[in-house]
C-alpha cells in the first residue's frame, strides 16, 4: 500500500449509501468513522452544486433558452 488506508476504509468511505448508515457500519468494522463521514459528506456537497450547473449546461447545448429569474407566483399576472 501506499497510503495507510485499509481497502475497507477506502471502500466503506466510497461506497453508494446513507451518511448515517456507513458511519455506523465504520464504528462496527472498526473503521475511522470520521475518514468515512468526511468522505460522504464532500460528496454529497459535490452533487449538490456539480448537478444544477450541468443541468445548465446540458440545457444550452441543446438550444433551450435559460429559465426565467421571475419568481413563479408572479406569472401570469397582469399588471
Amino acid at each position: 500500500m501506499i497510503l495507510d488506508i485499509s481497502l475497507l476504509q477506502t471502500f466503506m468511505a466510497f461506497a453508494p449509501g446513507a451518511l448515517e448508515a456507513l458511519t455506523i457500519l465504520a464504528f462496527t468494522m472498526n473503521v475511522d468513522p470520521a475518514y468515512v463521514a468526511a468522505h460522504h459528506v464532500v460528496r454529497f456537497a459535490a452533487l449538490a452544486l456539480a448537478v444544477p450547473l450541468l443541468a445548465r449546461w446540458l440545457m444550452r447545448q441543446e438550444g433551450h433558452a435559460a429559465p426565467d429569474p421571475e419568481e413563479p407566483w408572479q406569472r401570469g399576472r397582469s399588471e
